[in-house]
């Protein structure tokens, strides 16, 4: 009697230590993986600038919004939650940002002002060369108003003669702002002078654009850039 005594306390200890390992796998296995640092995700996504569709990785929704581009590959898009050191974003950061916590499956929808999505188009960032040494330099025969890949930069032909080319290294979608500027001690009697602080001027929304010793720059009447993304796949850093 006691040997079968001391089987039986030896079978229920490892049936207890076998349910317990399985309550703890279904645990773990039940708990969605969700968006974090370093992760790679691949999201589909439509992006509309003022309630118009701009881009998107939907092929029918391209067409349907009369922006299909027969040369592009249309697919979900890959993203890397913080990037890798030296290579350009994707994506925007707020929307790396959004992403974090979501789970496969989930969606949402983002809305952000120029300074969050793609910026100001900038004078600035227009460089002027000669044609000769830009056809000979990067094998590309530049025509007006089209975007090219050279080296890890897309630029778009911004104005182009015999002799010259100008590249636009803007992003495509940075927008040109309508702009007012306001005396900074005036500004701060109402509101705080912050860049990216979305305020009430003159009966309308306004973003501020830059801040100075003096004056306060802002954006009346900004952009609106929606962000409508779903996450297809996490792989796990």
């Amino acid at each position: 009697m006691e040997i079968t005594r001391l089987i039986d306390t030896k079978m229920k200890k490892a049936l207890w230590i076998v349910g317990i390992v399985l309550i703890i796998s279904a645990s773990l296995l039940s708990q969605e993986a969700t968006v974090g640092p370093g992760d790679i995700v691949v999201i589909e996504y439509v992006l509309s600038i003022n309630g118009t569709i701009a881009d998107t990785s939907n092929e029918l929704i391209a067409q349907k919004a009369n922006i299909y581009d027969t040369e592009r590959t249309y697919e979900p898009l890959t993203i890397i939650i913080g990037g890798n050191p030296g290579e350009a974003a994707v994506a925007p950061s707020a929307v790396e940002r959004a992403l974090l916590g979501m789970k496969v499956g989930e969606e949402k929808i983002l809305r952000l002002y120029p300074l969050d999505a793609y910026g100001y188009w900038k004078e600035e960032n227009v460089v002027k060369m000669n044609r000769e040494e830009f056809e000979t330099n990067s094998g590309i025969e530049p025509q007006l108003n089209e975007t090219y890949q050279w080296g890890n930069r897309r630029f778009t032909v911004y104005q182009l003669t015999d002799e010259f080319v100008w590249l636009d290294f803007n992003h495509r979608f940075s927008v040109i702002p309508t702009k007012a500027t306001v005396l900074l001690e005036e500004f701060e009697k109402s509101a705080e002078a912050r860049v990216g602080n979305v305020v009430s001027y003159q009966g309308q929304y306004a973003v501020v654009m830059e801040v100075t010793d003096t004056d306060v720059v802002l954006d009346l009447n900004p952009a609106v850039f929606e962000f409508k993304v779903e996450i297809i796949q996490i792989k796990k850093a």
